[in-house]
């Protein structure tokens, strides 16, 4: 069920004592970002999460894109 999900999550979080409020979603959107951030075609991700429409998989191309313009190149301190 859902709720057993939910409690060997919270059980796993505490033997690895994280204190960040770590939820099945959570983890669902962490998969989805880390697999755009390595560059899975959007297309696949979609059929990973099953989303019927690629828009909401769009959603994380935007996450991903704000973490890319918040680094640094080593050549802007030139």
């Amino acid at each position: 069920s859902s709720r057993t999900v939910e409690e060997v999550i919270d059980q796993a979080c505490k033997k690895a004592r994280i204190e960040k409020n770590i939820s099945p979603h959570s983890l669902r959107h962490s998969f989805a970002t880390h697999h755009m951030e390595a560059g899975t075609k959007t297309e696949y991700i979609q059929q990973m999460l099953a989303h019927k429409d690629i828009r909401t998989t769009r959603g994380y191309e935007q996450i991903v894109t704000s973490h890319l313009e918040k680094i640094k190149s080593p050549h802007d301190s030139f």
